[in-house]
């Protein structure tokens, strides 16, 4: 697709959407931006403390990673990214009407990005050409995000980090094994309320099953059950942190049947219950999503359940 044929020309209006997650405090948003004033010229140095995508879609400009002075052209089609705590200056050609497409994933998102998707911070910049059905899930999602309920909100950011990882696995892309990989983990962390059949979405993608769970298990360094264990229960602690949601409501966002098997799980996997663990947080940890290392010293270090869960199991059993 020829980003720059097609806004060539024409006139697109600024439009910018953020919501708050209900259960915490992340801002997450989308947004078409023109950047044709004076005060664009020069931005930075400065830092973010989210994870945020850019992707040119008219203009020129730079991005200059303050770290290293290397400085890479902004064209169309070329996406950069703004890395929590990168110290980085973005130069904006205002004559050229510069114009960008934005994802801000907020805080919350980037552990899962930058573990996952192998982000490193000298590869800021890369080429991303979206297609016709990713331009058009950003613009479904751009008019959906501020008439969404609370209720519909959880769904909408799933749909925007599903957008926003297209584009970090298309420029940082290194092989189909990777590849594989990637897709996996999407689909084992996507909802753990939902019975999971890897076996299934092996067939259904042309992947022998054994095949498939000797490659996961090498590149992850454990095997496809175990690493849904392990998200599952490190969604569950960041859970917990916030102070407006009950055990019970916690339980059924996970998929268990009851508040006591969810205690039960949480407990074989961190030595301690879900009751123990809120009891043990400083009160300043209840404020908002934060990042899941925060509290780690809440309950020390995860072990292994002492009872495996069936990954393709009716929902409570991972």
């Amino acid at each position: 697709m020829g980003n720059e044929n097609m806004f060539s020309g024409i006139l697109v209006p600024n439009q910018i959407s953020y919501r708050i997650a209900p259960t915490g405090g992340d801002r997450i948003g989308l947004g078409i931006i023109n950047k044709n004033q004076p005060a664009d010229r020069f931005n930075g140095p400065e830092s973010f403390p989210y994870f945020a995508i850019s992707l040119v879609l008219r203009g020129r400009g730079g991005y200059e990673d303050c770290a290293t002075g290397r400085n890479y052209p902004l064209e169309p089609g070329q996406l950069f990214m703004r890395q929590p705590g990168v110290e980085h200056i973005i130069r904006i050609d205002t004559a050229s009407n510069f114009l960008e497409l934005f994802l801000d994933l907020g805080n919350f998102a980037w552990p899962y990005f930058k573990n996952y998707h192998l982000l490193s911070d000298d590869t800021p910049v890369g080429a991303f050409q979206p297609d016709d059905t990713w331009l058009q899930e950003f613009r479904h999602l751009l008019r959906e995000f501020p008439r969404a309920t609370d209720d519909h909100l959880s769904e909408l950011f799933m749909r925007l980090f599903s957008l926003a990882s297209r584009c970090v696995r298309d420029i940082h892309r290194t092989g189909r094994e990777e590849n594989m990989v990637h897709d996996a983990c999407m689909y084992l962390c996507a909802d753990f309320s939902e019975r999971k059949d890897l076996r299934a979405f092996c067939r259904a993608r042309g992947w022998g099953y054994e095949n498939f769970r000797k490659i996961f298990t090498r590149r992850m360094g454990i095997s496809p059950n175990r690493y849904r264990i392990r998200r599952r229960m490190d969604t569950a602690r960041a859970l917990l942190i916030q102070k407006g949601l009950s055990i019970q409501a916690i339980s059924s966002m996970l998929g268990y049947r009851t508040a006591y098997e969810f205690s039960t799980k949480f407990k074989a996997y961190f030595g301690v219950p879900p009751t123990a663990f809120r009891r043990r947080l400083p009160p300043e940890s209840f404020t908002g999503i934060g990042s899941i290392s925060a509290v780690s010293d809440a309950c020390g270090s995860p072990g292994e359940p002492n009872q495996p869960e069936t990954l393709t199991s009716p929902s409570g059993k991972g």
